[in-house]
């Protein structure tokens, strides 16, 4: 088995399907004239984390009922061979967790209707709503205990037509990134950065740009300002950092403060700024952003840039 049917399955139904399919799907579009600049013709091409899905956006967005999310370009992929990526994904690195994923439909509906959480750890939304949770949240059926009971009984594929989502019908469906999506991602590859230790080596000599370099792609791919994402992302990242900043100055922790200091300069911050801040802060507390407070910052500052 190891040596004939997963050598197959990888190299026809994992990797030569996919981009086949996916392939024919861009020549087809473009024959039509109905491509789009983020199409790709081969799967490995396609955004980050979505490498191994085909893409059906070129013809999804030819489809009645296809709005393309918020963006009006978010992607629509598909997966083959669902099943061999959750022996390597699931089975091996979280058996118990597929364990409980995997288990029979009634069990999985005690569950839920239990504790108000997915298998998986998700909350639901009825959680927490009492009687009235029973029928309805919100005003609609949707969520609602009896919603979640009678779903379980409907095929994916009208669940999904029924919520309003695209329909694939021969494989599962997936989406492209949200700004809130890539947005997160982002901060998260800005506190990496400025944390150079969570990077892996070969990364902690790399410039910003080249970090979130498939972020950008990702946004682009789904209709995303990506300048826009990576300034939510930024500022977030930054306010976290400059409180960080604002309690080691009140608590005159020295080396709190140069390190923060540090981080916030490999995001673009400069002595002007770490004033201007504070100033504020201090403000927002009815104190006053003295002239002692400014030395402490200009000794930091002094110190981190020699």
């Amino acid at each position: 088995m190891w040596r004939r049917y997963w050598p197959a399955m990888t190299s026809i139904v994992l990797i030569g399907l996919p981009n086949l399919i996916q392939a024919l799907i861009y020549g087809t579009a473009a024959a039509a004239g109905g491509t789009d600049p983020d199409d790709n013709p081969f799967t490995f091409m396609n955004e980050e984390g979505r490498q191994t899905y085909i893409d059906f956006t070129p013809i999804f967005r030819h489809l009645p009922g296809y709005q393309g999310g918020d963006s009006g370009e978010r992607r629509v992929y598909m997966r083959w061979g669902k099943q061999a990526y959750e022996v390597f994904d699931g089975w091996f690195k979280n058996p118990l967790d597929m364990t409980l994923r995997k288990s029979s439909s009634a069990f999985r509906t005690v569950f839920e209707q239990a504790t108000g959480s997915t298998t998986a750890g998700w909350e639901l939304p009825f959680k927490d709503q009492g009687v009235l949770g029973a029928v309805s949240i919100d005003g609609k059926f949707t969520g609602s205990r009896l919603h979640s009971i009678t779903e379980k009984f409907l095929p994916i594929t009208v669940e999904s037509l029924l919520q309003g989502k695209p329909s694939g019908f021969i494989a599962p469906v997936a989406h492209g990134v949200t700004i809130g999506g890539v947005t997160y991602s982002m901060k998260t590859a800005l506190e990496a950065y400025v944390n150079k230790d969570a990077l892996p080596k070969y990364l902690r000599s790399a410039d910003l740009s080249s970090i979130v370099a498939e972020l950008v792609h990702s946004a682009e791919a789904n209709g995303i300002d990506p300048k826009e994402a990576f300034k939510r992302a930024k500022g977030q990242v930054v306010g976290t950092h400059y409180l960080k900043f604002f309690r080691a100055l009140n608590e005159n922790n020295v080396s709190a403060l140069e390190e923060e200091m540090e981080k916030l300069m490999l995001l673009g911050k400069g002595i002007d700024d770490f004033n201007a801040n504070m100033e504020r802060r201090f403000s927002s507390y009815d104190r006053i952003y003295t002239d002692e407070l400014r030395d402490r910052v200009a000794s930091a500052f002094r110190s981190t840039t020699e």
